[in-house]
């Protein structure tokens, strides 16, 4: 909205479409790398079938959190930093330590 104001339609409308095309590239780019690791750890899930199973069942999962509302996200968020950070302070810990 400020873009097309300050330089017109076009130029707002352009602006638009590659914030959207970068939006979508940077979740595509995840979602790539995401199951490219977990098919390292689990081989059923490296290739074709295996994959796709997987990134769908992702999906499903999300818009189900999406669909039970702002609570069930945030509870979900606030699970996933501590699922990641815990391992981080472990290594603190453990190092520390060695």
């Amino acid at each position: 909205a400020y873009v097309e104001t300050a330089f017109g339609p076009f130029v707002g409308w352009i602006t638009g479409v590659l914030l959207w095309l970068t939006g979508t590239t940077a979740v595509a780019a995840v979602a790539t790398i995401f199951a490219d690791n977990v098919g390292r750890l689990i081989p059923e899930f490296s290739g074709g079938v295996g994959r796709i199973l997987l990134l769908l069942a992702v999906l499903v999962f999300l818009t189900a959190v999406n669909v039970r509302g702002v609570k069930q996200g945030a509870r979900l968020n606030a699970v996933s930093t501590v699922v990641k950070l815990a391992p981080l302070l472990l290594l603190a810990v453990v190092g520390v330590f060695a």
